[in-house]
């Protein structure tokens, strides 16, 4: 029985060349070189290369053009080829150029967007859009109406800036116009009602001071006996003048010791009271149990102290406290 070769047959060889193929590692291809009486190598990869018979010489097949990289040609495949219309031409995407590149990308936004929701992500309007500016604050707790807000009252505060005033009221909507946030308006007004409550407690303390300053000016200049009595004066003058209402504008003005209009009202009240005496109501007595041969010695002994005293502003004080001690002890005339 003849058996057959099947390196013999020319289709064969031809076969077994042809299923050499190319290697997954990228190997290069090897073209078997046949001659009629000789052996052809090729250098295919898939089995090292077959070796061909032949009757005579020897022939060497090409060598391959080298070995691949083993990677995915990604700048072959055009993405765009695969995506939605809209998304081809999209400013976001006009940089990427391949898969990669775009891979990359998403992976660099998800770094950035970390474990974040993205529906909590806002995009920071312009200055010039208010409703765009407004939608921003809605999501950061902006209330819907003004009964969103609560103002927190002030220890000790001034009564005017109180949570319930019509000061607070306006406050909260206008607060609520222009988009503050609640905790932004209850810290706004709470520094300012701080503030004015701060002024207030130094006005008054001021006032306090300058009340006591004032009033240790005139006992010095007028001496404490007469001090009280001079008081008494003033207030008869105010009383006189305009009651109650005049007393109340005086002492809200910061004015009730002030030393010029006390000793204006001193005088006016002097005035007023030789004016009584006058007429058919007897003189007011200012106290002190002080008769008018008294006054009249008192106002002797000032005078002529007043006379040695070298310092002529003093001087010209104790005369005044002189005659006044003699308008008391003489009814119908007048200190200046």
């Amino acid at each position: 029985m003849e058996t057959t070769n099947d390196f013999d047959r020319e289709d064969g060889l031809r076969v077994l060349y042809d299923g050499a193929g190319e290697s997954g590692a990228g190997a290069g291809e090897g073209d078997a070189g046949a001659g009629e009486s000789g052996a052809g190598a090729g250098g295919g990869a898939g089995n090292g290369g077959n070796t061909g018979s032949g009757g005579g010489g020897t022939g060497a097949g090409d060598a391959g053009d080298g070995a691949g990289d083993g990677q995915l040609a990604t700048d072959a495949i055009n993405w765009r080829d695969h995506v939605a219309e809209d998304l081809k031409t999209h400013a976001a995407l006009a940089k990427v150029e391949n898969v990669d590149a775009m891979a990359r990308s998403l992976v660099s936004a998800q770094q950035m967007l970390g474990n974040r929701d993205p529906n909590s992500l806002m995009t920071i309007p312009a200055a010039d859009d208010a409703e765009g500016r407004r939608a921003v604050f809605t999501k950061m707790g902006l209330p819907d109406d003004v009964s969103g807000y609560t103002l927190k009252a002030v220890e000790n505060g001034v009564p005017f800036m109180a949570p319930d005033t019509e000061l607070a009221k306006a406050w909260i909507a206008h607060s609520h116009k222009e988009g503050y946030l609640p905790e932004h308006a209850n810290s706004a007004y709470g520094f300012l009602a701080e503030y004015m409550t701060q002024q207030h407690k130094d006005a008054v303390t001021k006032e306090a001071t300058d009340a006591e300053t004032n009033a240790a000016a005139l006992k010095t200049e007028w001496g404490p006996e007469k001090f009280d009595t001079n008081i008494k004066i003033a207030d008869f003058a105010v009383e006189k003048l305009g009651g109650d209402e005049l007393r109340e504008q005086i002492n809200s003005a910061g004015l009730g010791t002030s030393p010029v209009l006390m000793k204006a009202l001193v005088r006016v009240g002097t005035m007023l009271a030789e004016d009584s005496a006058g007429g058919d109501s007897p003189a007011p007595d200012f106290g002190g149990g002080v008769s008018p041969d008294e006054a009249r010695a008192r106002g002797k002994a000032l005078l002529q102290e007043a006379l040695n005293e070298k310092n002529p502003q003093k001087a010209r004080q104790i005369n005044d406290q002189a005659q006044e001690w003699f308008a008391r002890a003489n009814p119908g005339t007048v200190a200046l």
